[in-house]
């Protein structure tokens, strides 16, 4: 009797512990269109948004915690020279060149998971995948002060809307950065 109580106590405790992970492994899924919406009219304190000045190339630098970004340049209906990638339907594709430093005196791990573009139409867009990108930004870490990165972002935004901010929202940090890309954009 005492073994079978002691078997029941522990398949009791396993589809508990199964529970909880499965309730925090899918907690995470949809939002809301109300919750996106307010999570992206919200910003935070920490933000910094910074217009670049001069030519592509010559932009100012957005201080994010202990990384500095750079936008480099700015290409709007860039188009892949591999024949089967496109944006899909409607769409365009726009590349961003980024640089990065590292400001801090430790490690930065960067991921070109942490940028978003905003465009004319208020929404936001995710990075794209392409296969005829050159210089993609990879994700990887800088060990040490001074170091940099390069790399290009590309994103599909609707046909005939406007890039107008590059978000740099790195995971578990409350440090986000905003560049305004209209600098970059020939009128």
């Amino acid at each position: 009797m005492k073994r079978v109580l002691q078997w029941g106590a522990i398949i009791v405790v396993a589809l508990v512990v199964i529970l909880v992970v499965a309730s925090v492994a899918g907690g995470g899924g949809s939002k809301s269109k109300e919750g996106e919406q307010a999570q992206n009219a919200t910003t935070s304190a920490a933000s910094a948004t910074v217009a670049a000045t001069g030519t592509p190339g010559q932009g100012d630098a957005v201080r994010v915690g202990s990384v500095s970004l750079e936008v480099t340049g700015v290409v709007v209906g860039w188009t892949s020279p591999n024949p089967f990638d496109s944006p899909g339907a409607g769409k365009q594709y726009v590349r961003v060149g980024v640089r990065l430093v590292n400001q801090g005196s430790g490690r930065y791990d960067y991921n070109p998971l942490y940028f978003q573009l905003a465009d004319s139409t208020e929404a936001r867009h995710d990075i794209e995948i392409v296969a005829g990108g050159n210089d993609e930004l990879t994700a990887g870490m800088m060990g040490t002060k001074s170091e940099a990165v390069r790399g290009e972002l590309y994103f599909a935004i609707p046909a005939g809307a406007r890039p107008t901010l590059l978000l740099y929202e790195p995971l578990l940090s409350t440090n986000h950065g905003r560049v305004d890309l209209s600098p970059f954009l020939k009128r």
